[in-house]
């Protein structure tokens, strides 16, 4: 198995586990049981799945769009102050157009956080269908 899969698959592997641990904590904190009546078991499952959703795929979400340099203006007024604040700190950056070239060399592969919104996604998936049977009980 080539390095690139194998990291791949340990990201998700890795935040799947993270979401199906806050699954568990959520049904623990709503006391599952299955000796309750069905609407109410599909209603507590939906809640436990969309919780892990939103909050990973919001993540990820966040992480993509840092990644692609939208707060680079922000990072470089707060280095550049912080700079100039402390006595013989040196200036990597002269200019903002300098610190986005340099930003942006550092960022060659997009698709490296793709994975956090994808795992949300799929508990968000699964909530809906909860949700779904929920709705659907006579």
């Amino acid at each position: 198995m080539n390095e690139k899969l194998k990291r791949a698959l340990i990201s998700y592997g890795v935040s799947f586990v993270i979401g199906f641990l806050f699954v568990i904590v959520v049904l623990w904190l709503r006391d599952f049981s299955f000796n309750l009546e069905l609407s109410r078991r599909y209603l507590i499952l939906a809640d436990a799945f969309t919780i892990p959703g939103v909050a990973i795929f919001g993540i990820g979400c966040l992480v993509l769009i840092s990644y692609s340099g939208v707060f680079d203006g922000i990072a470089y007024a707060l280095s550049h102050t912080v700079k100039m604040l402390i006595p013989g700190a040196e200036r990597t950056d002269r200019t903002f157009y300098d610190y986005k070239t340099r930003m942006a060399d550092k960022r060659k592969e997009r698709s490296k956080f793709l994975f956090l919104p994808v795992v949300g996604l799929f508990f968000l998936a699964v909530a809906v269908v909860f949700t779904i049977l929920f709705l659907n009980i006579e």
